[in-house]
Protein backbone atom coordinates (compact mmCIF):
# COMPACT_ATOMS: atom_id res chain seq x y z
CA UNK A 1 0.00 0.00 0.00
CA UNK A 2 1.25 3.47 -0.85
CA UNK A 3 1.89 6.24 1.60
CA UNK A 4 -1.15 8.53 2.03
CA UNK A 5 -1.44 11.43 -0.39
CA UNK A 6 -3.84 14.32 -0.92
CA UNK A 7 -6.64 13.68 -3.41
CA UNK A 8 -10.29 14.38 -4.14
CA UNK A 9 -13.33 12.14 -4.55
CA UNK A 10 -14.60 12.78 -8.09
CA UNK A 11 -17.94 10.97 -8.20
CA UNK A 12 -21.04 10.07 -6.24
CA UNK A 13 -22.63 11.88 -3.30
CA UNK A 14 -19.21 12.84 -1.92
CA UNK A 15 -17.94 14.16 -5.25
CA UNK A 16 -15.69 17.18 -4.78
CA UNK A 17 -14.72 16.15 -1.24
CA UNK A 18 -11.01 16.46 -0.46
CA UNK A 19 -9.51 13.39 1.13
CA UNK A 20 -6.38 11.52 2.13
CA UNK A 21 -5.94 8.63 -0.31
CA UNK A 22 -3.92 5.44 -0.19
CA UNK A 23 -3.39 3.17 -3.18
CA UNK A 24 -3.37 -0.61 -2.82
CA UNK A 25 -0.98 -2.41 -5.14
CA UNK A 26 -1.92 -5.70 -6.83
CA UNK A 27 -1.18 -8.98 -5.10
CA UNK A 28 2.31 -10.35 -5.90
CA UNK A 29 1.15 -13.94 -5.44
CA UNK A 30 3.22 -16.89 -4.34
CA UNK A 31 3.56 -15.86 -0.69
CA UNK A 32 4.31 -18.68 1.74
CA UNK A 33 1.13 -20.07 3.25
CA UNK A 34 -1.21 -18.26 0.85
CA UNK A 35 -4.34 -20.32 0.15
CA UNK A 36 -5.71 -18.00 -2.54
CA UNK A 37 -6.24 -19.95 -5.76
CA UNK A 38 -5.36 -17.07 -8.06
CA UNK A 39 -3.56 -13.74 -7.80
CA UNK A 40 -3.14 -10.79 -10.13
CA UNK A 41 -0.11 -9.11 -11.70
CA UNK A 42 2.52 -11.20 -9.97
CA UNK A 43 5.31 -8.84 -11.00
CA UNK A 44 4.16 -6.20 -8.51
CA UNK A 45 5.37 -6.07 -4.95
CA UNK A 46 3.01 -5.25 -2.11
CA UNK A 47 4.13 -2.48 0.23
CA UNK A 48 3.34 -3.18 3.92
CA UNK A 49 0.17 -1.55 5.23
CA UNK A 50 0.56 2.04 6.36
CA UNK A 51 -0.64 2.36 9.98
CA UNK A 52 -4.10 3.85 10.43
CA UNK A 53 -2.63 6.58 12.62
CA UNK A 54 -0.39 7.73 9.73
CA UNK A 55 -3.33 7.92 7.35
CA UNK A 56 -5.52 9.70 9.88
CA UNK A 57 -2.67 12.11 10.67
CA UNK A 58 -2.27 12.87 6.97
CA UNK A 59 -6.01 13.55 6.73
CA UNK A 60 -5.83 15.75 9.83
CA UNK A 61 -2.87 17.69 8.40
CA UNK A 62 -4.95 18.34 5.30
CA UNK A 63 -7.95 19.39 7.37
CA UNK A 64 -10.11 16.54 6.04
CA UNK A 65 -11.90 13.58 7.60
CA UNK A 66 -12.37 11.44 4.48
CA UNK A 67 -10.04 8.60 3.52
CA UNK A 68 -10.08 6.97 0.07
CA UNK A 69 -8.75 3.43 -0.39
CA UNK A 70 -8.21 2.79 -4.08
CA UNK A 71 -6.83 0.12 -6.37
CA UNK A 72 -8.08 -2.55 -8.76
CA UNK A 73 -8.13 -5.22 -6.06
CA UNK A 74 -8.80 -3.48 -2.73
CA UNK A 75 -11.52 -5.92 -1.75
CA UNK A 76 -9.30 -8.96 -2.07
CA UNK A 77 -7.79 -7.83 1.27
CA UNK A 78 -11.18 -7.48 3.01
CA UNK A 79 -10.71 -10.50 5.26
CA UNK A 80 -7.03 -9.92 6.02
CA UNK A 81 -6.65 -9.06 9.74
CA UNK A 82 -4.36 -6.10 8.96
CA UNK A 83 -6.91 -4.61 6.56
CA UNK A 84 -9.82 -5.18 8.94
CA UNK A 85 -7.86 -3.52 11.75
CA UNK A 86 -6.91 -0.64 9.45
CA UNK A 87 -10.50 0.15 8.47
CA UNK A 88 -11.79 -0.34 12.02
CA UNK A 89 -9.11 1.95 13.44
CA UNK A 90 -9.84 4.65 10.87
CA UNK A 91 -13.46 4.50 12.01
CA UNK A 92 -12.38 4.87 15.63
CA UNK A 93 -10.39 7.94 14.58
CA UNK A 94 -13.63 9.37 13.14
CA UNK A 95 -12.49 9.11 9.54
CA UNK A 96 -15.10 8.46 6.85
CA UNK A 97 -13.75 5.64 4.66
CA UNK A 98 -14.45 5.23 0.93
CA UNK A 99 -13.35 2.49 -1.48
CA UNK A 100 -12.70 2.91 -5.20
CA UNK A 101 -11.97 -0.42 -6.84
CA UNK A 102 -12.52 -2.65 -9.85
CA UNK A 103 -15.28 -5.23 -10.17
CA UNK A 104 -12.95 -8.10 -9.27
CA UNK A 105 -14.26 -9.14 -5.87
CA UNK A 106 -17.61 -9.50 -4.15
CA UNK A 107 -18.08 -8.48 -0.54
CA UNK A 108 -17.54 -11.44 1.75
CA UNK A 109 -20.70 -11.98 3.79
CA UNK A 110 -18.57 -12.96 6.77
CA UNK A 111 -16.48 -9.77 6.73
CA UNK A 112 -17.21 -6.50 8.51
CA UNK A 113 -16.21 -4.40 5.51
CA UNK A 114 -19.72 -3.59 4.30
CA UNK A 115 -20.64 -1.86 7.54
CA UNK A 116 -17.32 -0.04 7.77
CA UNK A 117 -17.27 1.70 4.36
CA UNK A 118 -19.28 4.86 3.70
CA UNK A 119 -19.24 4.62 -0.10
CA UNK A 120 -18.13 2.05 -2.67
CA UNK A 121 -17.03 3.39 -6.08
CA UNK A 122 -16.96 0.41 -8.45
CA UNK A 123 -15.02 0.67 -11.73
CA UNK A 124 -15.99 -2.26 -13.98
CA UNK A 125 -13.53 -2.89 -16.83
CA UNK A 126 -15.94 -2.94 -19.75
CA UNK A 127 -15.66 -2.44 -23.47
CA UNK A 128 -13.99 -4.39 -26.31
CA UNK A 129 -10.67 -4.82 -24.45
CA UNK A 130 -12.38 -6.18 -21.34
CA UNK A 131 -13.73 -9.15 -23.30
CA UNK A 132 -10.17 -10.13 -24.22
CA UNK A 133 -8.59 -9.38 -20.85
CA UNK A 134 -11.29 -11.18 -18.90
CA UNK A 135 -10.74 -14.65 -20.38
CA UNK A 136 -9.70 -15.90 -16.93
CA UNK A 137 -12.45 -14.02 -15.12
CA UNK A 138 -9.84 -11.78 -13.55
CA UNK A 139 -11.22 -8.33 -14.30
CA UNK A 140 -15.00 -8.76 -14.08
CA UNK A 141 -16.76 -10.67 -11.32
CA UNK A 142 -20.32 -10.56 -12.61
CA UNK A 143 -21.76 -12.31 -9.54
CA UNK A 144 -20.70 -9.29 -7.46
CA UNK A 145 -23.00 -6.91 -9.37
CA UNK A 146 -26.15 -7.69 -7.26
CA UNK A 147 -24.24 -6.81 -4.08
CA UNK A 148 -23.26 -3.38 -5.36
CA UNK A 149 -26.68 -2.76 -6.90
CA UNK A 150 -28.17 -3.41 -3.44
CA UNK A 151 -25.71 -1.02 -1.81
CA UNK A 152 -26.37 1.54 -4.55
CA UNK A 153 -30.10 1.48 -3.84
CA UNK A 154 -29.23 2.45 -0.27
CA UNK A 155 -27.00 5.29 -1.47
CA UNK A 156 -23.77 3.54 -0.50
CA UNK A 157 -22.38 2.54 -3.90
CA UNK A 158 -22.18 3.71 -7.49
CA UNK A 159 -20.39 2.75 -10.69
CA UNK A 160 -17.56 4.85 -12.09
CA UNK A 161 -16.55 4.67 -15.76
CA UNK A 162 -13.47 6.24 -17.33
CA UNK A 163 -14.39 7.02 -20.96
CA UNK A 164 -11.80 7.79 -23.65
CA UNK A 165 -14.32 7.98 -26.49
CA UNK A 166 -17.97 7.52 -27.43
CA UNK A 167 -17.50 3.76 -27.75
CA UNK A 168 -16.78 3.57 -24.02
CA UNK A 169 -20.06 5.37 -23.33
CA UNK A 170 -21.99 3.07 -25.65
CA UNK A 171 -20.34 -0.06 -24.21
CA UNK A 172 -21.29 1.21 -20.76
CA UNK A 173 -24.90 1.63 -21.87
CA UNK A 174 -24.95 -2.00 -23.06
CA UNK A 175 -23.41 -3.18 -19.79
CA UNK A 176 -25.89 -1.17 -17.70
CA UNK A 177 -28.90 -2.44 -19.68
CA UNK A 178 -27.70 -6.06 -19.57
CA UNK A 179 -27.37 -5.98 -15.78
CA UNK A 180 -30.41 -3.77 -15.13
CA UNK A 181 -28.37 -1.10 -13.38
CA UNK A 182 -30.15 2.22 -12.99
CA UNK A 183 -28.36 4.76 -15.26
CA UNK A 184 -28.32 7.44 -12.57
CA UNK A 185 -26.05 5.19 -10.50
CA UNK A 186 -23.35 5.43 -13.19
CA UNK A 187 -20.80 8.28 -13.24
CA UNK A 188 -18.66 8.99 -16.28
CA UNK A 189 -15.21 10.61 -16.19
CA UNK A 190 -13.91 11.57 -19.68
CA UNK A 191 -10.25 10.68 -20.10
CA UNK A 192 -7.54 12.39 -22.16
CA UNK A 193 -6.24 10.44 -25.15
CA UNK A 194 -2.73 11.66 -24.48
CA UNK A 195 -0.73 12.82 -21.48
CA UNK A 196 -2.01 16.40 -21.70
CA UNK A 197 -5.02 17.59 -19.73
CA UNK A 198 -8.52 16.64 -20.88
CA UNK A 199 -9.31 20.27 -21.66
CA UNK A 200 -5.98 21.36 -23.17
CA UNK A 201 -7.07 22.18 -26.73
CA UNK A 202 -10.26 22.98 -28.59
CA UNK A 203 -10.17 19.51 -30.17
CA UNK A 204 -9.80 17.88 -26.75
CA UNK A 205 -12.61 19.95 -25.33
CA UNK A 206 -14.85 19.14 -28.28
CA UNK A 207 -14.17 15.42 -27.85
CA UNK A 208 -14.77 15.68 -24.12
CA UNK A 209 -18.03 17.52 -24.68
CA UNK A 210 -19.22 14.78 -27.06
CA UNK A 211 -18.52 12.20 -24.35
CA UNK A 212 -20.35 14.31 -21.77
CA UNK A 213 -23.35 14.81 -24.09
CA UNK A 214 -23.54 11.09 -24.93
CA UNK A 215 -23.29 10.12 -21.25
CA UNK A 216 -26.01 12.55 -20.23
CA UNK A 217 -28.24 11.28 -23.06
CA UNK A 218 -27.90 7.77 -21.60
CA UNK A 219 -28.96 9.07 -18.19
CA UNK A 220 -25.48 8.82 -16.66
CA UNK A 221 -24.00 11.41 -14.33
CA UNK A 222 -20.77 13.32 -14.91
CA UNK A 223 -17.98 13.44 -12.36
CA UNK A 224 -17.47 16.58 -10.32
CA UNK A 225 -14.00 17.02 -11.81
CA UNK A 226 -15.35 17.05 -15.35
CA UNK A 227 -18.19 19.39 -14.40
CA UNK A 228 -15.52 22.01 -13.76
CA UNK A 229 -14.10 21.57 -17.29
CA UNK A 230 -17.33 21.23 -19.25
CA UNK A 231 -17.97 24.27 -21.35
CA UNK A 232 -14.58 25.89 -20.64
CA UNK A 233 -13.12 27.65 -23.67
CA UNK A 234 -10.19 29.97 -23.37
CA UNK A 235 -9.80 30.30 -27.12
CA UNK A 236 -6.70 28.09 -27.35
Amino acid sequence: MSAPFHSEIISGPYGGTECAAVRFLPCPGGCAGCTRASSFERSHVLVPLTPAEDIALKASDQGVKDVLLLGESVLMWQSAPAFVDLVAHLGELECRVHVETGLREDIDASSEIERSISQFMIRPAIGPTAAVEDVAGRRLKMEAIPTFKRLARGGRAHFLIYAKDLFDVWDTAVFVAAHEIRPELVWVEPQAQRAASVATTKADRARTQRIVDAAVAEGFQITKDEMRHAGDDDGS
